[in-house]
């Protein structure tokens, strides 16, 4: 009792010398600390904050593209693959499994943060734009046109991946949103050009290296979106005065963003090289192709000595691409090739027979590829010509848009003529899916109920 009464005892004059302390403090130094890992809107309201919000839209961009982002890889440079030809699941997980069987959910939380993290850029590119012309008037002209740039790049991203039904919501100034009504993949593409055409009106006829290489970035991004809409002259017109040197590259590091191909192929093990999948898929492993150099785990001269996929249950070895072999690689995301590229569409649907031409310059820049020979049929040169686009474009999101394309006119291919069918290789049998859906995120959107139709 007395040990009890002693301690309370002991204990009320602790308290009260507490109090008696604090009462000679000014409270008010306790209570306004500053937090310095906090980020307070006015922070961001000058020359400086808008400097901030443009590198990090490109952050964005880099982790929406083909960079890590905090641990998360979400990304439809290795999704599209997936869902599309170019890559196997190796894993264990069901997401991945379902994408690369063609049945995937709304639920799938893979899929869910690739489409968060590309809004993500998407809104973070607008809302610099916006600050960089409201608070760095100043700012060379070039920077706020990389901003539309990007956020073109991002809506093209949307459509090319995405069911029709997206929305495209945004965060203004203060905190306000606005929310997107269900748009079609059409009135996604058709946004796009928009944003391309304004960074073009902002650069006007200025010149210097970072001014050209913006207006090359608008240019290509214009004629990929106007490719999606099957305007092929308008495509080939918008990148006609892009040189085919033109590159623009997402940079990687181990310290920052580690490239997310080279994390889930060659370090995960989580994504294989497939060999003509499901059958109709590009023979990559048996190809022999420069432009996608590829190899069996524990070969010589292979980057990983592991010949295995992450699944153990897997019936099939590890096959990785070279392009990429360290975490630090840079990946390609617009360049002059896709320029030249466009142009050889557009002159393939205009029966102009310099397609093969266009094709054949390209090639003979890269050691090890002869030129290619006319087919002689309709038919055979759209292959040819995709099969082409498919080797200079790999894993950099534009094989899945291009297999959607061939379903849409002028080309009007079945399903089972682009996509792999059949019975898939770690049971049942392929599903139906052509695109991803709008996952359940977007649920707490109240304009949006669903995806409007899953038509390519």
């Amino acid at each position: 009792m007395s040990r009890t009464g002693g301690g309370s005892w002991r204990g009320t004059v602790a308290l009260a010398l507490a109090v008696a302390s604090l009462a000679g403090c000014n409270m008010d130094k306790f209570l306004n600390l500053t937090d310095p890992d906090i980020i307070n809107p006015s922070d961001l309201q000058s020359p400086a904050g808008a400097e901030a919000e443009r590198i990090g839209a490109l952050s964005r961009l880099n982790a929406a593209t083909s960079g890590t982002n905090a641990g998360v890889e979400a990304t439809f440079f290795l999704y599209g693959g997936l869902l599309g030809d170019e890559y196997r699941s190796g894993d264990t997980f069901i997401e991945r499994n379902a994408t690369d069987q063609r049945d995937v959910q709304t639920n799938n939380a893979n899929i869910q943060q690739a489409i968060g993290i590309l809004h993500g850029a998407r809104v973070s590119a607008f809302q610099a734009h916006e600050a960089l012309k409201k608070y760095a008037p100043d700012a060379p002209a070039w920077e706020i046109a990389e901003m539309y740039v990007a956020e073109g790049f991002t809506e093209t991203m949307l459509a090319d991946n995405l069911c029709n039904g997206i929305p495209l919501s945004y965060t203004l100034e203060g905190g306000v949103k606005v929310l997107g009504t269900p748009l079609t993949d059409a009135e996604v593409y058709e946004k796009a050009p928009a944003h391309y055409d304004t960074a073009l009106s902002i650069l006007g006829n200025t010149t210097g290296e970072m001014e050209d290489t913006t207006r090359w970035k608008a240019m290509v991004g214009r004629g990929r979106t106007l490719l999606d809409l099957g305007r092929f002259a308008d495509a080939s017109a918008a990148v006609a005065s892009v040189p085919t040197d033109y590159l623009w590259q997402m940079e990687h590091a181990q310290t920052t963003r580690s490239n997310v191909i080279w994390s889930l192929n060659i370090s995960g093990r989580r994504y294989t090289i497939p060999e003509s999948e499901g059958p109709m898929g590009l023979n990559w492993q048996t190809a022999k192709d420069p432009r996608v150099p590829v190899c069996m785990g524990g070969t010589a001269g292979c980057p990983t000595t592991n010949p295995a996929v992450f699944d153990p249950g897997a019936t099939f070895p590890l096959w990785v691409q070279k392009l990429w072999p360290t975490p630090d690689a840079p990946v390609t995301i617009s360049s002059g090739v896709e320029a030249r590229l466009i142009q050889a569409e557009a002159l393939l649907q205009a029966g102009n027979a310099s397609w093969l031409d266009t094709l054949n310059m390209l090639r003979a820049r890269v050691s090890g590829l002869a030129p290619l020979a006319d087919p002689g049929t309709a038919a055979a040169r759209v292959d040819l010509l995709f099969r082409e686009r498919a080797f200079w474009l790999f894993s950099t999101g534009h094989r899945l848009p291009d297999m959607r394309r061939l379903l849409r006119a002028p080309y009007d291919r079945t399903e089972a003529q682009v996509f792999p069918t059949g019975p898939f290789i770690k049971g049942g049998n392929y599903g139906s899916d052509v695109n991803f859906p709008v996952t359940q995120a977007e649920e707490n959107n109240q304009n949006f109920h669903g995806c409007i139709d899953r038509n390519p």
